[in-house]
């Protein structure tokens, strides 16, 4: 009886487990997911358009376009052109054009020459650029072809290919030492990829009196060098704002600024040279305030005369710190903090002073180079660290060519005198300077001259 009854338990918890189990399944949910993915039609068409030859070429052939390997038609541009005298050139324009729906970006620029062109001299010249001058760099964007219009519109973007025997580089030397013709062939492969968060536009002209910094600078950086260059030969000068008497309450000083460099020629990066005439340097074009250049009274201690040079100098802390904080913080935010300043020696030292600066004075050779027949400056001992401002060059300025190196007060608009950074090496106390006719002068360190500084661009 006892076991009748545990069976009877036994087979009662089973069926409530089967209960339970079936009543479970009744109350589930089957979660299903049902989608489609559809793929829109794309197409990517990039490619050159049809070349136009500049007039004055040696040859009115335009390049033949065509198909490279692996490649769609008109991807590649074939030309052949002979130049017989210096000052032929050959040049064409050519459109890249985005026709396709995805936007592209340039992912790799691969140029060669065969045979290696003429070093010494080197007179034949060869360059590919977009047709505003700029360099194409990597990441420049080409656009998708505008969709809003029936049929869409292609985007393009001009390039410009020169080729030409220089002129001013040819020499009877190197004319007559040809043995015989010489076939130079040019290749420039430009790919194009799918754009991505790499992707940049463009960098366009800038003009330095109006456009703003960032602009400026964006130009600089990208190659667009043109509207600059013609600025800065032209002396193109752009207001400034300083509080001189760092008194944000009183009116502001209006002072004016100019370029005066925009090259970084090879010389730049060797080491211990001055950095102070490569790059983008920008410059006072008024002598904007007086100052002693350090206090004399025998040089022989660092910051007294010229003992020390321009490392020691008062000035050097006066550029650094008041002129510096009397900048509007647009600006002063944009001057490289670092660059390399290399200065001459006076009688009481004998090496030549290398320091890091954000503001400057120039030196003699960044002013008047080396040249002229007369009054050539030979007591400044860190001229060969330095080449002259690609401004002072492209004006002709040299010792005995001058007048393009004076300067005038804010104050008044007469041309007065103003200080250089290079120590006269014959002397304790001398500093050279720029005389009110822009020829050189020198003159003892506690003497009040006019000041012009100097700064870079990051």
């Amino acid at each position: 009886m006892r076991r009748n009854k545990k069976d009877i338990r036994l087979f009662m918890l089973l069926l409530i487990l089967l209960v339970v189990t079936i009543g479970y399944a009744l109350i589930s949910t089957t979660l299903k997911i049902n989608g489609n993915a559809t793929i829109t039609k794309q197409t990517w068409s990039v490619y050159w358009g049809v070349p136009t030859v500049t007039e004055g070429s040696v040859s009115t052939t335009a390049p033949t376009r065509g198909a490279d390997s692996g490649d769609p038609a008109n991807t590649k541009l074939t030309w052949s052109a002979t130049l017989n005298l210096p000052g032929d050139f050959y040049e064409f324009t050519v459109d890249a054009v985005n026709a396709g729906t995805i936007d592209a970006m340039i992912t790799g620029i691969t140029p060669t020459v065969s045979p290696a062109l003429p070093t010494n001299p080197d007179y034949i010249k060869y360059s590919v650029t977009y047709a505003d001058g700029v360099e194409p760099a990597l990441n420049h964007l080409l656009p998708k072809a505008d969709q809003s219009t029936t049929p869409s519109t292609p985007t393009t973007e001009k390039y410009k290919v020169r080729v030409y025997y220089d002129e001013e580089a040819a020499t009877a030397s190197s004319i007559n030492g040809m043995n015989s013709s010489t076939t130079y062939t040019f290749t420039l492969n430009i790919t194009y990829g799918q754009a991505d968060d790499n992707a940049v536009e463009k960098p366009s002209d800038a003009y330095f009196a109006t456009d703003s910094w960032d602009k400026i600078i964006a130009a600089y950086k990208g190659g667009a060098l043109t509207q600059l260059t013609e600025d800065m030969n032209a002396g193109t000068t752009r207001e400034v704002e300083l509080d001189l008497d760092n008194n944000p309450s009183t009116e502001p000083t209006i002072a004016h600024l100019r370029i005066a460099n925009l090259s970084t020629p090879s010389e730049c990066s060797t080491t211990g040279f001055s950095q102070t005439a490569c790059g983008f340097v920008i410059e006072f074009a008024d002598i904007i305030t007086e100052h002693i250049m350090n206090p004399y009274t025998d040089g022989t201690t660092d910051g007294d005369g010229n003992k020390g040079g321009w490392e020691h100098s008062e000035m050097r802390t006066y550029l650094n710190t008041d002129i510096y904080n009397a900048l509007p913080s647009e600006l002063s935010s944009k001057i490289k903090d670092d660059t390399t300043v290399v200065s001459g020696y006076g009688k009481n030292d004998t090496t030549n002073f290398t320091t890091t600066d954000k503001i400057y004075l120039f030196s003699t050779k960044e002013v008047w180079g080396k040249e002229g027949t007369s009054t050539v400056i030979t007591k400044d001992t860190a001229e060969a660290e330095t080449r002259q401002l690609d401004y002072y060059k492209a004006k002709g300025v040299t010792t005995s060519n001058y007048s393009g190196a004076k300067k005038k007060r804010i104050d008044n608009g007469y041309a007065y005198y103003w200080w250089l950074r290079s120590a006269t090496s014959y002397s304790n106390s001398g500093f050279f300077a720029v005389s009110f006719d822009g020829s050189w002068t020198t003159g003892r360190s506690d003497k009040t001259h006019w000041v012009a500084p100097a700064f870079r661009i990051a």
